[in-house]
């Protein structure tokens, strides 16, 4: 059984916070991310989020990045080797298309970072985390209006701590913690 412990990192995503609403849908990114937060321990929660940013315009880069790391969620939860696959498979693609429509987005790039640093290597699933640790440490600056500092404080020693990040990309992002 395939195992994840991305717990940690996914929820420090989730403290991520915004006040932009979408309008069509009258939640707001912040209960994307709490949504997001609970499905890492809650298989209910992450179908919920599923739908949700399924059910949202498809063209919105950040949500969905937000439906890729739900269907990497759902691998965690299901009990499946094929499915957990299925699933896995399915959460990459979906976010190579949420970056292709927001390459330098650090929020995006950490979800996927985050996901990826946790599946075993063998899978052959993780092959983004250099180029995602270089494009987080160049855009560290963005997280500063998103992040409290304790969270942000989290996430750059993560980064730092994971091994992907290059002695420069160490030092743009030790510049803000």
């Amino acid at each position: 059984m395939i195992q994840f412990g991305f717990s940690r990192m996914i929820i420090l995503a989730v403290l991520m916070s915004a006040t932009a609403a979408y309008a069509n849908t009258g939640y707001s990114i912040a209960q994307v991310r709490n949504l997001y937060g609970q499905g890492v321990e809650d298989e209910a929660a992450a179908k919920k989020l599923l739908d949700l940013v399924s059910a949202i315009d498809q063209n919105d880069p950040l949500l969905l990045g937000y439906r890729g790391g739900a269907e990497a969620l759902l691998a965690k939860h299901a009990w499946n080797p094929y499915t957990k696959l299925e699933y896995l498979d399915k959460s990459m693609k979906t976010l190579q298309r949420s970056i292709d429509l927001d390459p330098q987005n650090t929020e995006i790039r950490f979800i996927r970072f985050s996901i990826q640093f946790y599946v075993p290597r063998f899978l052959g699933l993780s092959k983004n985390l250099k180029e995602d640790a270089h494009v987080i440490a160049l855009h560290f600056d963005q997280l500063l209006t998103q992040l409290d500092n304790n969270t942000l404080s989290n996430v750059g020693t993560f980064m730092i701590k994971s091994g992907y990040c290059s002695t420069g990309d160490i030092e743009l992002m030790r510049r803000y913690l």
